[in-house]
């Protein structure tokens, strides 16, 4: 239930950074946020904060209704929980900003973000069924996945009370990569918009 939940939400994050450029050529307004802008990053950033209100109604009123409806036996490290949660949705928003960033000259880049997100997020990161029945060599290629660490810290944070001292290997290795994220996120970005304006084809975003 828990790793469900959160790959919906985290499909919803892909979605609204991907669509969010989108969203400003459609109105035509694009291009001149992004030769104005000082921090063009603030497009992706900035607006998607807010999406973080829904984020949280949803949280909440899914695991309202799973509480009401499956009755999951939830034994919360409440330490615990306020850490990984938090950097859970750290993570997942500095990596839709990186695919967003990367991806930045495709037409339907939120769609490509989303085919990739649920294959990995689904599947790979054991959020459907565990990692354990995979072979040996993609049980490997999935604990290089942060969302692999993440979901299995929030099943023993959630659902067994363990606490920040037991997960502290795999909260070091998310923090890592998430600060990874963010970095290549605001990297791509810069390095996409400057050789778009070198070479005039600003427009065609």
């Amino acid at each position: 239930v828990i790793p469900l939940i959160a790959v919906n939400l985290s499909n919803t994050v892909f979605s609204w950074i991907g669509g969010l450029i989108r969203q400003e050529q459609r109105s035509g307004t694009l291009e001149r946020i992004l030769v104005t802008s000082q921090f063009a990053s603030t497009l992706f950033v900035g607006r998607a904060l807010a999406h973080l209100i829904y984020i949280v109604i949803f949280a909440v009123a899914t695991l309202g209704l799973v509480y009401i409806w499956v009755r999951p036996d939830f034994d919360v490290n409440i330490a615990a929980a306020l850490i990984v949660i938090p950097l859970h949705i750290a993570a997942i928003y500095g990596m839709a900003f990186a695919m967003s960033s990367a991806l930045l000259r495709i037409a339907d880049s939120w769609t490509v973000q989303t085919v990739l997100t649920r294959a990995l997020l689904s599947i790979i990161a054991g959020a459907t069924f565990p990692i354990t029945l995979f072979p040996g060599w993609l049980q490997a290629i999935a604990k290089v996945f942060p969302f692999t660490w993440v979901f299995e810290m929030e099943r023993r944070s959630l659902l067994r009370g363990e606490g920040i001292n037991e997960l502290m290997g795999g909260f070091i290795y998310v923090v890592a990569l998430t600060v990874v994220f963010w970095l290549a996120g605001f990297w791509f970005l810069s390095r996409e918009l400057s050789k778009a304006k070198s070479e005039g084809s600003l427009g065609s975003f």
